[in-house]
């Protein structure tokens, strides 16, 4: 971990570290006001002394600063790898929090994909308990058409059967009818047959009672 300082921070530690370069940057604006205020006075020979100790204080100034850097130089180049570590770190932390955003973005793709699936199937289910119930409507319909037309059925039977009886005994009395006109008819035919066989046996004797009877009368 590395301590991240602010700007005014910066400037703090800067004023704290070299402390001669802002008391030469002050030496420097006091003698640019003496100027000034000698100009408008008319003193030329005040403004040339303060124009001299403005350069002074300016060089006085740049050497500071050269001096520190050389001073500081080595506390610089630490500072700079520190900095170049803490940009570093804030690249990484940003790459990590991207990832963290597209893994957060990634999972609420997966969560609404989810419940679009889980919707889809609510759905479809919802269809086939409607297809189903409707096809179990249908059946119970089916199933209450065919008792109806059972239970009509057999309020019709009682009818239909006193009917079908009466056609049934008019058939059996027909066909009854029927054979016995058939058994006259053959027993006729055989009382026919037998006094047919009786005269054919008595025919010669009867022809010899009449030649007889013609011959006694002769």
């Amino acid at each position: 971990d590395f301590y991240e300082e602010n700007r005014w921070h910066k400037i703090k530690r800067k004023l704290v570290d070299e402390p001669l370069i802002p008391f030469g940057c002050a030496l420097t604006c006091y003698a640019l006001w003496r100027a000034s205020r000698s100009i408008r006075s008319g003193d030329h020979h005040q403004t040339n002394r303060m124009f001299r100790a403005r350069i002074y204080a300016q060089f006085f100034t740049i050497c500071c600063m050269i001096g520190g850097s050389y001073y500081y130089a080595e506390e610089r180049q630490k500072r700079k790898v520190i900095e170049g570590a803490i940009a570093e770190k804030k690249v990484m932390e940003k790459k990590e929090a991207w990832i963290r955003e597209l893994e957060a973005r990634d999972e609420e793709d997966r969560q609404i994909r989810a419940r679009k699936e889980a919707e889809r199937k609510r759905l479809e289910e919802t269809r086939t308990r409607r297809i189903l119930g409707d096809e179990e409507d249908k059946q119970v319909r089916v199933k209450k058409e065919a008792e109806k037309r059972r239970l009509e059925g057999m309020r019709v039977k009682p009818v239909l059967g006193d009917e079908g009886d009466r056609q049934i005994r008019a058939r059996n009395e027909a066909e009854k009818g029927a054979e016995e006109k058939k058994l006259e008819e053959t027993r006729m035919k055989t009382v026919a047959s037998s006094i047919l066989e009786g005269v054919e046996e008595r025919k010669p004797s009867v022809l010899e009672a009449v030649k007889e009877l013609a011959g006694f009368r002769g």
